[in-house]
Parts: C-alpha cells; sequence; structure tokens
C-alpha cells in the first residue's frame, strides 16, 4: 500500500477518534409531532319527543257527533228548567293514550246555567276518542244547544250588572285565568230583578274554588228588573 494512501486512512481515523473524545456526540434534532388530541365520544343522536300526540280531527269530529244523544238528554232538562235557555259551548278535552278522556272542561259557554255545563262536561268526560298517535292529545270542540225558543232572552250588555261584575272579578284572587260567564235575570216586582240561571266557564282546569266564589257573587247581588220577560248577558273577567 503506498504510504501517502496510508497516511490519508490514518488521518481520518484521528479525526473520527478526536471527535469522540471531545464531549457528547451530537443529537439529532427530530422533527416534534404532536399527538392527536383524544377522541371525543360521539354525541348521542338528538331525540325529538313532543309533548303531546295527534288525533285525527275528523275521527275527534265523528266521536263527538256519537255523542249527541246523551248531549240532547242534557239540553231537555235545561229547557225544561228554563224555557229561554240556549248558547254555545266549547270543550277542551285532554285524551289520554287509550282514548279515554283524562280530563274535560269549559273554556266558553254561552248557556247560562252550571247544571246544565256540568251535563254536558260528565258526557264528554265518559266518551271514548280514536287512539292519538305519539302519546295524549288535547283536543277542543264547539257545540250549541239544538233548542231554539220561541222567544229568546232579551240580550243585555254588561253595564247593566257592572257592579255584579266588580263583585265576580274580586273572586280571581290574582288568577291570569279568564273567566266567561253569562246569566239570566226575570222579574221579581217593581224595579228589582232575580238571578233565574249562572253558568261559568274557565280557561283553566283548577279553577272550581274560584267559580263557586263568581256564583256566589252574582246570585247574591241584586239586579235590575228586565221587564216582564227574561234577559241573558254575558261577561268575561
Amino acid at each position: 500500500m503506498p504510504n501517502a494512501f496510508k497516511l490519508a486512512i490514518l488521518g481520518s481515523m484521528q479525526v473520527v477518534l478526536a471527535s469522540g473524545c471531545g464531549g457528547e456526540p451530537p443529537v439529532a434534532k427530530m422533527a416534534q409531532v404532536e399527538a392527536p388530541p383524544p377522541a371525543r365520544p360521539k354525541a348521542p343522536a338528538m331525540q325529538m319527543t313532543s309533548e303531546l300526540g295527534f288525533i285525527d280531527p275528523a275521527a275527534t269530529k265523528k266521536a263527538f257527533r256519537a255523542l249527541d244523544a246523551e248531549f240532547d238528554h242534557c239540553e231537555e232538562q235545561a229547557v225544561r228548567k228554563l224555557a229561554v235557555l240556549s248558547g254555545e259551548l266549547k270543550f277542551f278535552v285532554r285524551v289520554s293514550a287509550a282514548g279515554q278522556a283524562k280530563y274535560a272542561y269549559l273554556i266558553e259557554s254561552t248557556v247560562g246555567d252550571r247544571d246544565v255545563e256540568e251535563c254536558f262536561v260528565n258526557v264528554v268526560e265518559r266518551a271514548t276518542f280514536p287512539k292519538p298517535q305519539g302519546g295524549e292529545a288535547e283536543v277542543t270542540y264547539r257545540t250549541n244547544l239544538k233548542a231554539s225558543p220561541a222567544r229568546p232572552a232579551t240580550e243585555w250588555t254588561a253595564d247593566r250588572v257592572a257592579h255584579l261584575v266588580q263583585r265576580a272579578r274580586n273572586c280571581k284572587d290574582g288568577s291570569s285565568a279568564r273567566y266567561q260567564v253569562t246569566m239570566y235575570v226575570g222579574p221579581q216586582g217593581g224595579r228589582n230583578g232575580k238571578v233565574l240561571s249562572v253558568g261559568v266557564a274557565a280557561s283553566e282546569t283548577d279553577s272550581d274554588a274560584r267559580v263557586t266564589c263568581i256564583m256566589h257573587a252574582v246570585r247574591s247581588g241584586g239586579v235590575p228588573t228586565p221587564g216582564s220577560w227574561p234577559a241573558k248577558v254575558t261577561f268575561e273577567l
């Protein structure tokens, strides 16, 4: 081997040895790769539920029409009690998933007789309705007394009994519910009249105590005479 080549190899070895003896070997820098974030748990699919189910309006109407015979019985009692009795009723019914009325009440009524109104409500509470789709359902239905008196009661405006309206309003006792009151007034003699009948409809279910108060307030106040024929007046609280 030529001397020049030996010297070249020897020199290379010395360089390598010298770099190895002179401290820590250089550390190659590695690219820092961030670890992927932990996988988030998959959110459950949003479930949309409806509080109320659905009843076909046509089927609901048919269910109410099936009550006509019982409604007629209530009406016959009403007419025997007061010949001029007339008016409309609007029911609110909560129907269970099984198709039964959980509760029912009148949210509007211009019939003007509490006993007759309760007769109608009792019929509806015993009724069977189509089973709602998707849970309990709420339905409303409007009907009216079929009988049309030969001579209807004289219509009064609420100002004729303004003092009774105020007395009845005190019964609300801060309630936000709406009450519809209808009353009939008959002659008693002289300038005095008398309350013949009173009916009350309420916009909520838990109104029995306030309804009782309203009926007492209306019945216990004096009224002017309507003359020789009964008068009818409806007002809201």
